[in-house]
């Protein structure tokens, strides 16, 4: 199978990060995986941020894409549990850099539904400290209160590192399960602080260096999506709105330095070739060379 879109190519002096959610569901899982390593083959990311990972004994799925992939250290918490399935899943990082520090964030009193484990890692690239967090945040248009507690943690965890390493690069990518005028959006854009006080500031790569034509994430008249769909009980689709819940931050104020996201684009985003439900977003994040 052939991929045929032209992807970006990587800037000098940068970090490739990518972020999918990978649908934890078997179904046609070869075929899914197979073309999901021939477009990341392409991208070729330095980092790649998975959500809802599953792995069989016969699809390893981290192993698999580690060995096609030149990824060298992969980290899982496949911790959450599919309502309808009932199968363990969950986000993982594999990154092509050895990691210094990984581990799952934890998510105590936050009244989930389900474990929705955030992941973190670090590993120093081109000379800068880097740690990655990866979500998935809670699903559900009733969960916005609980979206909004799981991104105040995530910022609060953040703000502990940058006070012991003001130099860090913090990454922040995966589903986040909302769209950008969401009360969780705008707590971590700096544009509103939660019930307990808190503000924070992340820069969304989209906004930095996207386009209308890469808004949309998650099509619900996507065939996986429709899949999906239907153990909701909704049949048609074509009146469900298209939007944008997968997304890429840099933590804090990194216009025009280190951290900077200077591109930002979709990948396995050819309907004809279903993967997911989701869409793939990589981005370039600008780590100028140091004096």
């Amino acid at each position: 199978m052939t991929i045929t879109k032209t992807h970006l190519p990587k800037p000098a002096n940068t970090l490739r990060i990518a972020s999918f959610n990978l649908l934890n569901k078997a179904l046609n899982m070869e075929t899914r995986l197979q073309s999901l390593i021939e477009e990341l083959k392409i991208i070729n990311p330095d980092v790649l941020c998975l959500q809802e990972v599953i792995e069989t004994k016969e699809y390893p799925v981290l192993e698999i894409l580690s060995s096609e992939l030149g990824f060298i250290t992969n980290f899982s918490d496949r911790t959450s549990i599919d309502n309808f399935t009932g199968k363990s899943s969950g986000p993982a990082i594999l990154s092509k850099t050895k990691e210094e520090h990984y581990s799952s964030l934890s998510q105590t009193n936050l009244n989930l539904a389900s474990p929705r484990p955030t992941l973190t890692s670090s590993f120093v690239y081109n000379g800068y400290k880097i740690y990655i967090m990866t979500t998935h945040l809670e699903w559900g248009s009733h969960a916005s209160g609980r979206r909004t507690r799981q991104a105040e943690r995530i910022s609060q965890y953040a703000r502990g590192i940058r006070e012991i390493e003001p130099q860090a690069i913090i990454l922040l990518a995966g589903d986040l399960n909302c769209v950008e005028e969401s009360a969780a959006i705008r707590f971590l854009k700096g544009l509103e602080e939660t019930k307990n006080g808190e503000n924070t500031l992340w820069v969304d790569a989209w906004e930095a260096s996207g386009n209308a034509n890469n808004f949309v994430t998650s099509d619900p008249t996507l065939p996986l999506a429709t899949t999906t769909a239907n153990l909701f009980g909704l049949s048609d689709t074509s009146v469900t709105p298209k939007r944008r819940i997968d997304y890429i931050f840099s933590y804090e104020w990194c216009y025009g330095k280190a951290g900077y996201p200077l591109t930002f684009e979709r990948f396995a985003d050819n309907r004809e070739i279903p993967i997911s439900d989701h869409f793939g977003i990589y981005s370039d994040i600008l780590l100028p060379e140091q004096a």
